[in-house]
């Protein structure tokens, strides 16, 4: 340097810690917290399903739910409706893969029709 002076240097940051393999204890740890944060949701549903805190005809009971669902995989009826919400699901997203990716070279190339469909295209994401 002309000054005399060593140019400043970044001090090093640390090492970021591996993402490797965990422990069997640390997964264990986590599979147990969320176990308990599981039950705890349940816990509170049923009560306040059971309590009246929530309507019963919007909100039924986690056991209602459970017996239900059992009902429907003793009888053999739940098999045909899965198929049928994944085939939709799946229909779905075919159909808005094969809009959503012309479209999107579609506005990437054509300037002004980004600019023009920029708020209407915003607000739709926005859109839970």
């Amino acid at each position: 340097m002309p000054n005399g002076r060593k140019p400043a240097t970044e001090p090093e940051l640390p090492a970021a810690p591996r993402r490797g393999r965990r422990s069997l204890g640390y997964r264990a740890l986590v599979v147990g917290c969320q176990l308990l944060i599981l039950g705890g949701f349940l816990g509170l549903w049923a009560v306040a399903a059971n309590r009246g805190w929530v309507d019963k005809f919007f909100t039924s009971r986690p056991s209602d739910v459970f017996a239900t669902i059992w009902e429907w995989v003793e009888d053999g009826s739940i098999f045909a409706n899965v198929g049928i919400t994944l085939l939709e699901a799946g229909l779905g997203f075919g159909l808005g893969m094969g809009i959503g990716i012309p479209v999107g070279f579609l506005l990437a190339r054509v300037r002004l029709l980004d600019d023009v469909t920029r708020p209407y295209l915003d607000v739709l994401n926005a859109t839970p």
